[in-house]
């Protein structure tokens, strides 16, 4: 797994149960220009307040959230 998460510029640890991927910044870029470009979507599912952090964490926990939920100041 190591080897095709390199190949792909990434790089990741095994935490417990959870995998967290590292990109390098050349990923990163390619990410950046996909999303400026509209080749890549992505979906906010809400945004919270800074304040509203506990409310936000309780929404991801109940795990339906589809797309991702972004905290504001």
């Amino acid at each position: 797994m190591e080897r095709r998460a390199a190949a792909r510029g990434l790089r990741f640890a095994v935490c417990g149960l959870w995998v967290t991927a590292e990109p390098s910044a050349a990923v990163l870029e390619q990410i950046t220009e996909r999303i400026e470009t509209g080749r890549l979507k992505v979906t906010v599912k809400g945004t919270y307040p800074l304040a509203e952090a506990a409310a936000a964490h309780r929404e991801l926990e109940k795990k339906r959230t589809n797309g991702k939920i972004v905290l504001v100041p």
